[in-house]
């Protein structure tokens, strides 16, 4: 049963859900979920297609059997790639599954692509398809931790972690400083946004505040504004009655015309096409 993600608006099927694990199969409809932080431990393996997941400053490009870690509370996001992208998400809360676990106090996974040829590269590939034919299968809490437990010993023994604080002062004040400004964007992106108006939110010239939005997003100002526009389009196509007029003013865009034009760039067809194909055969309506 597909269901549409009330944060990003983008279709999955969650596999199965407690407080501390998340686990879902998910084709990525949208064209971009936003940046966005939590506080769980995120994996994502691409299954088929291809996507680009923007972790802080870096961007990565994703294709089939494609592993990647994000850390506990990094900014991230996700844009569609070239190809229809089907991908595994797993989301969990290390220390809260595993209470007894100590020695990593003060340690935190780097985010990072791991590579192919990177020794744990197989078991981690290996164990997050057993994860997922466990999730799927059983509702057995202990053997779900079972599994994920090998899978946390494999990320532990195999992969890169560092001290919590050794990020510069001055990576940790540009971060500061690009949450607050991607913060403003997600309050006000149903409004106009000018260039100068968000280079003062961040505190820079509008010179370097363009040089700096794509240093640590990997996308231009214009870009970022644009595809998060959409991902609140696509949600409101899915989920509500609303006219494709309605939705295009509502989440900011200055008309109709310019509506359809990024939309139709962005996902090679019509608002009212895709509201159609999705809601006909995707969503569930319960």
């Amino acid at each position: 049963m597909w269901e549409v993600d009330n944060m990003s608006g983008f279709l999955y099927e969650r596999v199965n859900y407690d407080k501390n694990i998340k686990m879902f199969l998910a084709p990525l409809t949208a064209v971009f979920v936003d940046m966005h932080v939590h506080d769980e431990l995120e994996v994502i393996c691409v299954l088929k297609g291809d996507m680009h997941v923007l972790v802080n400053s870096r961007k990565y490009h994703l294709n089939p059997g494609d592993i990647i870690i994000i850390n506990a509370f990094e900014p991230h996001g996700t844009l569609k790639g070239k190809e229809d992208c089907m991908h595994m998400l797993l989301q969990f809360n290390p220390f809260e599954i595993f209470s007894n676990i100590d020695y990593q106090n003060g340690m935190r996974c780097i985010s990072y692509k791991i590579d192919k040829d990177n020794t744990a590269y197989a078991s981690l590939y290996h164990n997050l398809q057993e994860l997922y034919r466990v999730f799927a299968s059983s509702s057995n809490e202990l053997r779900i931790k079972g599994h994920l437990s090998i899978l946390y010993a494999d990320m532990i023994e195999y992969l890169e972690w560092e001290s919590i604080g050794t990020k510069s002062k001055k990576e940790e004040s540009d971060l500061l400083i690009f949450q607050k400004v991607i913060q403003y964007i997600c309050d006000n992106y149903h409004h106009p946004i000018t260039l100068e108006q968000i280079s003062k939110v961040s505190g820079f010239s509008t010179y370097h505040f363009c040089r700096f939005f794509k240093r640590m997003s990997g996308l231009t100002f214009i870009e970022y504004l644009t595809n998060l526009r959409l991902e609140k389009a696509v949600f409101s196509l899915l989920t509500t009655d609303n006219s494709i007029c309605e939705i295009s003013y509502e989440c900011g865009f200055s008309s109709i015309k310019s509506f359809n034009r990024a939309f139709k760039n962005a996902y090679g067809i019509s608002p009212r096409e895709y509201r159609k194909r999705f809601v006909s055969t995707h969503v569930s309506k319960t």
